[in-house]
């Protein structure tokens, strides 16, 4: 096991049951990383005085459980645009190795629109993602999102929403055939044939045709076309595909209560009824589900480095 700055009594890393589910000793393990990433960023962010909320299973998690969700593999925080920039100005000189915080400035190709921080000497690789080989960091990773505003015409938000998709898309595809360009193996032999002529065909006689970081720029303008308008609603953006359910009142942000989170006290906004009602609908009631991220490679005593070889 890594050797964490949070110091947990060994007890917390024995198996138990709750809700009726079983938590394994590697969960956690895992879950002492994502706690010690979380009691670094919050210590930044007391430093910094930086507000932010607890966010997605981590605030239900928060709300419910008065923890993590029994089979949740990750913790997610969210913060007002203007927040999330002032963080990413003091992070460099604030997170040191094992620590690293990832944005596509910090880690070209890494390309998620939102920041992570990551402990480097894990493995924390996403299973839709772990056939390319990105080469950017991988380790474990607690989520650090944006909040955008938008606009109260639906019809605006629609057309923002699509253009936001479609340069994100555009980006994603330019990425993979160029900077983090790795033949996966495909069951449509053509589809991967096509793949290896466009990443060579872009090395040589169209260098630059499928230059990501274009794309990747239009995608984050267009998140942030309304932020300084007058508008009541707010939304993560950055997160394709943009989903109704993450469209929130801004006024469900406007104050910040205290929940307890294992053994933590965390800030959520006070508007999280209404904001869980509108995420997850019927939100009371404890029903097993899935990863957010559809799970990860998880690995607690080896850098992703090493599974990169």
């Amino acid at each position: 096991m890594v050797e964490l700055n949070l110091k947990l009594p060994a007890s917390f890393f024995e198996g138990e049951e709750r809700e009726g589910y079983y938590i394994s000793p590697d969960m956690k393990r895992v879950w002492a990383v994502l706690f010690d990433l979380l009691n670094e960023f919050m210590r930044v962010c007391r430093k910094h005085d930086i507000r932010w909320w607890v966010d997605g299973g981590t605030l239900l998690g928060a709300v419910r459980h008065k923890g993590m969700i029994p089979w949740d593999d990750d913790v997610d925080v969210v913060m007002m645009r203007d927040e999330y920039e002032r963080l990413c100005r003091v992070a460099e000189s604030e997170f040191s190795h094992p620590y690293f915080f990832q944005t596509e400035e910090t880690d070209k190709g890494s390309m998620r629109g939102h920041a992570q921080l990551r402990n480097s000497l894990t493995t924390g690789i996403l299973k839709a993602e772990q056939d390319n080989r990105f080469s950017f960091n991988q380790g474990i990773f607690l989520d650090i999102f944006p909040l955008e505003t938008i606009p109260d015409d639906d019809n605006l938000f629609r057309r923002q929403a699509e253009r936001v998709s479609h340069y994100k898309e555009q980006a994603v595809e330019y990425r993979n055939l160029s900077h983090n360009y790795h033949p996966v193996r495909r069951k449509n032999l053509w589809k991967m044939a096509k793949s290896s002529l466009l990443h060579l065909a872009e090395r040589t006689v169209m260098r630059g045709k499928f230059d990501y970081e274009k794309p990747y720029t239009k995608f984050l303008e267009e998140a942030q076309r309304y932020n300084g308008t007058q508008s009541e609603r707010v939304c993560k953006m950055v997160l394709c595909p943009i989903k109704p359910r993450r469209v929130w009142q801004r006024e469900w942000f406007s104050e910040t209560v205290t929940l307890p989170f294992e053994m933590f006290e965390v800030p959520a906004p006070k508007g999280y009824i209404p904001l869980l009602d509108k995420f997850y609908g019927n939100w009371h009631i404890v029903k097993k589900g899935t990863a957010t991220h559809g799970g990860c490679v998880f690995n607690t005593d080896r850098p992703y480095t090493e599974y990169l070889k």
